[in-house]
């Protein structure tokens, strides 16, 4: 167990943190009906922080804690490099309202480089009023085989997906799709924003995995909050975001490239000047305040070749350029048009995904994957 307490002695004796907001206040450890105490942790402002725990890059781990709250506040990981840079690819997942404690439990991934680890649990934004209570947390590494009998159990409690990808997929990443056949290792870099990292914080790799015995891929998140290859197509960040990690296969995608084609073009044109063999995936938007079919007339399941928006300029570069083509927007968008939860069911804010959403999200990319 590399996290464990119930918070019955002061937290701040065990390496718990706690971080004020810079106008309102600090969050608290008070006395009262725990969940199975008399001590929990109170959070109206600022943020409680746990202590470093040990972090394996590629390794999962399971974060339960028992909660009541308001709704709209949150859990984080953040994680550290060895020479203790913070890793931009965190997890955030909001906290849903409950009057009752109600456990909650999140996987998630060490990330590629990743040597320590903290918790983080704190306030909301904005001006509704927040209030998170948290007692008996719990981190512990566990095997691939139990990260996905958690992600199988939670996907038997969501509708099914019923997107079919199209014929033909596949044709452009020959040398990565062969690779996943052998039983062999994958270097993936998947580079854009917030979007980006939260669809890699799905369990994507390990469900790919599990389609293809033996292989194995080594996942590396360049992310960096509202960020396209306008900036990345910088040399000086292309080396520090994609060529350092010699990808064999280069993800490209968000919702923050400005609408810049030739960024984009720059940045596939430079990645294969310098790896010849580096294969390049273009993928569409997803989720996102205009992610509901059910409410965006303009959303269709079809790509128009011709077309002048986004994903149009999009598939137009893919074939200018030889790229594969993942349309995330079709299989998010036919997932969400053919169920009635609502929209917020997937959503932790206007913009991202939650963890239901993010496992949509895995799951359209393991379907995509597929033989």
């Amino acid at each position: 167990m590399l996290l464990q307490t119930n918070f019955e002695q002061d937290p701040s004796t065990q390496g718990w943190m706690a971080t004020p907001d810079e106008e309102e206040g600090v969050p608290e450890w008070v006395s009262g009906e725990g969940h199975s105490g008399s001590h929990y942790l109170k959070i109206s402002r600022g943020r409680w922080e746990s202590p470093d725990f040990p972090v394996t890059p590629g390794a999962w781990y399971r974060l339960s804690f028992w909660y009541r709250g308001l709704g709209g506040e949150y859990a984080t990981l953040f994680q550290w490099d060895g020479e203790e840079n913070f890793i931009a690819a965190d997890r955030y997942e909001n906290v849903p309202a409950a009057e009752e404690w109600t456990q909650k439990v999140i996987h998630f991934r060490g990330q590629f480089e990743a040597v320590t680890g903290k918790v983080l649990f704190g306030a909301g934004w904005g001006e509704t009023p927040h209030e998170l209570h948290v007692d008996e947390v719990e981190l512990q590494e566990v095997t691939i085989p139990e990260a996905l009998a958690a992600m199988d159990e939670r996907a038997a409690g969501l509708p099914p997906l019923t997107w079919t990808p199209p014929e033909g997929r596949h044709g452009r990443i020959p040398l990565t799709m062969k690779r996943l056949r052998s039983g062999e290792r994958v270097r993936v870099v998947m580079l854009g924003d917030s979007i980006i990292n939260d669809t890699s914080s799905g369990p994507w790799e390990i469900l790919v995995e599990r389609l293809y015995p033996g292989a194995k891929i080594d996942l590396q998140v360049s992310v960096r909050g509202g960020t396209g290859c306008w900036h990345y197509q910088d040399p000086e960040q292309l080396e520090a975001y994609v060529l350092r990690y010699a990808p064999q296969l280069l993800w490209i995608g968000g919702i923050s490239q400005k609408g810049d084609i030739e960024a984009i073009r720059s940045v596939i044109q430079q990645t294969r000047a310098a790896l010849p063999e580096t294969e390049i995936l273009l993928s569409t938007n997803s989720c996102g305040p205009f992610g509901d079919p059910r409410s965006n007339p303009e959303w269709s399941s079809r790509v128009d070749p011709d077309g002048d928006n986004w994903r149009s300029l999009l598939w137009r570069l893919a074939e200018e350029e030889g790229a594969e083509w993942l349309d995330m927007s079709a299989g998010w968008g036919t997932y969400i048009k053919s169920q009635d939860k609502p929209y917020e069911y997937y959503m932790r804010d206007p913009v991202h995904a939650n963890d239901h959403g993010r496992l949509v999200l895995a799951k359209v990319i393991e379907t995509y994957f597929k033989s």
